[in-house]
């Protein structure tokens, strides 16, 4: 069999020219051409549309998270950090899992680590305050190691960006959010400290 049966004059009704009745005739070979150039462009642009959401700053949310789902209620937050802390808690999850402190001070030390004076901070969930931090009286220290993951918020934005411990104390002297941060490990020996947004 011809794969020429579209081409010039092809089959018609009368041997007449199919332009003349509304249709053009098209080779097999050409149409099938035509045909796998545009799966292979439509390919190309989904692969590309996929790999470019794939790596939007969205999807990134400023951190490589190593963490684990748990099962979320009508009062979820997410903590997005480079740390191993659990994200999608709900409030009840975080008040039991989490330490939360109010910085007072921060005292550098030469090897990068910092003793950090600070009020323990209870979370109050529920009723219409849900998520409500609420600085004690008492002070507590945090004992921050070298190289310690430091994030404080942009002002304003709600998110966290990365801070050096001279910036730590810039951002702690403005007090400009409250200085109410997460403690990342243990109080004697932290691995992180992460500003906390409220509103």
């Amino acid at each position: 069999m011809s794969d020429q049966s579209g081409s010039e004059g092809g089959p018609t009704d009368g041997g007449g020219d199919d332009t003349s009745k509304g249709r053009v005739s098209i080779n097999r070979t050409t149409f099938w051409t035509t045909l796998i150039i545009i799966a292979l462009v439509v390919g190309a642009l989904s692969v590309a549309l996929a790999v470019n959401i794939n790596s939007s700053p969205s999807s990134s949310v400023k951190s490589t998270s190593t963490s684990t789902s748990t099962s979320t209620s009508t009062s979820t937050s997410t903590t997005e950090t480079s740390t191993s802390l659990l994200v999608n808690l709900t409030c009840a999850q975080e008040q039991a899992a989490n330490t939360y402190v109010q910085i007072v001070s921060v005292i550098d030390h030469p090897d990068g680590s910092a003793t950090i004076s600070a009020h323990p901070v209870v979370l109050h969930c529920g009723g219409p305050d849900d998520r409500q931090y609420l600085p004690q009286s008492s002070l507590v220290t945090v004992q921050l190691l070298p190289n310690a993951n430091v994030q404080i918020l942009k002002t304003y934005y709600a998110t966290n960006i990365p801070a050096t411990l001279s910036q730590l104390n810039a951002y702690i002297a403005a007090n400009w959010d409250g200085n109410i941060f997460l403690v990342v490990g243990p109080t004697s020996a932290a691995t992180g400290i992460i500003g906390q947004f409220h509103p």
